[in-house]
């Protein structure tokens, strides 16, 4: 993935990272004993899958016409920052399926949605009107799912 051409390419990739979030916390539900890991892992993964969803619609809207798209103009923007964030993603993800360490699993969990985080805010400054709302809904939820992981380290019994 070395360059981004298109809607469809930034769109593609934002699905990409949010699925990755999703197996993610899929994989921690399911290896969490106490309720109250399975209760937020299980939120998470809902919400991610959500998010999936939302993307999805977005980038079917997309058709063959990307000009029907608001993107705000006269942006001449890099895009190696939105593919360094990617990637970075897909890297941490494969170590996350690695470790059966909770704690571990949970500071690459937040390493991931800062990543997520990152992309989503320079995705959104590239869109304008609903497509730009749209995208705000979504990194809004991606800070809040950082805070929920920075709580769960505090906790000790999850």
């Amino acid at each position: 993935m070395a360059e981004l051409r298109s809607i469809s390419d930034l769109l593609e990739v934002a699905i990409r990272v949010e699925r990755c979030l999703l197996d993610f916390y899929k994989k921690m539900r399911d290896q969490i004993e106490h309720s109250y890991g399975r209760d937020q892992f299980d939120s998470l993964a809902s919400e991610e899958q959500t998010h999936v969803v939302m993307l999805r619609r977005f980038l079917d809207g997309i058709g063959e016409d990307e000009d029907g798209f608001r993107l705000k103009r006269g942006q001449v923007k890099s895009q190696n920052g939105l593919v360094s964030h990617a990637m970075r993603v897909f890297s941490r993800a494969e170590e996350m399926t690695r470790t059966d360490d909770a704690l571990e699993a949970l500071s690459i969990g937040m390493e991931l949605e800062m990543e997520s985080i990152f992309y989503f805010t320079e995705l959104h400054d590239m869109f304008q009107g609903e497509q730009q709302d749209l995208i705000a809904h979504i990194l809004k939820n991606e800070k809040s799912h950082l805070l929920r992981l920075i709580a769960m380290t505090k906790k000790t019994e999850f």
